[in-house]
């Protein structure tokens, strides 16, 4: 299966909130084999991130540890999906 997430889907699999459950079923349901992401996920995941600890969601040290450990994920995703649309016809 090939999946696309956007940033509030994407979000949801680092920080327990609603729809989190759902979405992990889907994950536990299917073999996810692609994902795939806007390139502006990068942008909006950490802006997402930051309004959590401004609405006291997340601790500052948190959402600074969920930035640096997706930041090589997010960047490997972006540029797999670039790289596609570059080779289409």
């Amino acid at each position: 299966m090939r999946i696309y997430l956007d940033t509030s889907s994407l979000i949801k699999l680092y920080h327990t909130e609603s729809g989190t459950e759902e979405l992990d079923g889907i994950f536990e349901s299917n073999q996810v084999q692609e994902v795939f992401v806007s390139s502006l996920t990068k942008v909006e995941f950490n802006s997402a991130l930051w309004k959590k600890v401004r609405t006291k969601d997340l601790i500052e040290i948190e959402a600074l540890d969920l930035a640096i450990t997706t930041d090589d994920l997010l960047n490997s995703l972006i540029e797999m999906e670039e790289i596609k649309n570059t080779s289409k016809p």
